[in-house]
């Protein structure tokens, strides 16, 4: 199987003056991981919050050896919100803190993780779902779980397994404050998986901008055709000839 195709894009909106949001994107071996992370409004260093979530869950989960999907990210969001803590506690900002939505994936398997209200979505033949719950108070919708929790983090976890063509969507909360289901469906399916991603965040930003608008897309690969598997097969086959027509050269020409 051929590789996901992903694609990132973020903008600081019309209102606020810097972007505290971060992206990720990053794949190792047969691994994809991807994440987003809003650094908490108002609060002291949100950018640097989201700075050290991003790098540690990166560098924490493909340290973590890849057994588990979904236990690895649940230890790599952990490591994140201790790294926030300890970035936090450092530079003196006392009260920094992002959220974070991530998603790790391996073949067909993801393993979706989030702190907060940013939020992960699959769209599948025309149809999209909400794969996150928004970790928000019911009165002032504050966030009740973030990285840089001095409590702990206790990410939730949800296990998908991804078909081809279906498009995984992650982004802060500056895009969906102004786009709904309707609205995100169309802008989702559109282009390559970068250009799906500028247009759901452009259309944010246009729509009135009041946040930092970032967003994550993945395309799930189709599946290997039955003609590369021929060829990889073959190729094998071939590889393994020529090094038992080696050792056979070798051992004729060794004097007995």
């Amino acid at each position: 199987m051929k590789g996901h195709e992903a694609g990132a894009a973020t903008d600081v909106g019309k209102v606020r003056d810097h972007n505290e949001d971060r992206s990720l994107v990053e794949r190792r071996r047969d691994t994809l991981i991807v994440a987003v992370a809003d650094g908490v409004g108002g609060a002291q260093g949100g950018d640097v919050a989201s700075e050290a979530a991003i790098a540690e869950l990166a560098r924490a989960y493909f340290d973590g050896g890849g057994r588990n999907l979904a236990k690895d990210l649940v230890a790599a969001m952990k490591s994140a919100n201790t790294a926030v803590l300890g970035t936090a506690e450092q530079r003196g900002l006392k009260g920094a803190a992002t959220t974070l939505v991530a998603a790790a994936i391996k073949g067909r398997r993801a393993a979706i993780g989030n702190l907060g209200d940013s939020r992960a979505y699959v769209l599948r033949k025309g149809a999209l779902r909400q794969i996150t719950k928004d970790h928000t108070g019911s009165v002032n919708r504050s966030i009740t779980r973030f990285a840089g929790d001095p409590r702990g983090a206790n990410p939730d976890v949800f296990v998908e397994r991804l078909s081809a063509g279906d498009r995984l969507l992650l982004c802060s909360d500056g895009v969906t404050i102004h786009l709904e289901s309707q609205d995100i469906v169309p802008l989702l399916s559109s282009g390559d998986a970068e250009t799906a991603a500028h247009s759901l965040v452009s259309e944010a930003v246009q729509r009135g901008g009041r946040d930092n608008a970032t967003a994550v897309v993945v395309i799930a690969a189709p599946p290997r055709r039955r003609w590369d598997l021929v060829v990889l097969w073959t190729t094998f086959v071939l590889a393994l000839l020529a090094i038992a027509s080696t050792m056979f050269y070798v051992s004729q020409q060794t004097p007995h």
